[in-house]
């Protein structure tokens, strides 16, 4: 089974493959991370434990947690089952 590469675009085109213009959309990582950023902003138990810090801090913890979820996800994508 072929690895999975975040940097992949998740809709790769033809046009992608052959010019390996890699500019085209979300890769596979930026989608993920996106995906898991959506379910914690909908996570009342994410919200209670960031609701004492600032906005910015908000995000970033937000930010840092989608990041890592993609991350820990593409890690296990590739793991041989």
């Amino acid at each position: 089974m072929e690895k999975t590469n975040g940097n992949d675009p998740i809709n790769p085109s033809p046009e992608w493959v052959s010019t390996e213009n890699r500019e085209h959309g979300l890769t596979k990582r930026e989608y993920f991370a996106a995906m898991a950023m959506q379910g914690l902003t909908t996570n009342p138990e994410f919200l209670k434990t960031t609701n004492h810090i600032t906005e910015e801090g908000y995000l970033k913890s937000l930010c840092e947690s989608a990041v890592n979820s993609a991350d820990a996800l593409i890690t296990e994508l590739n793991k041989t089952p």
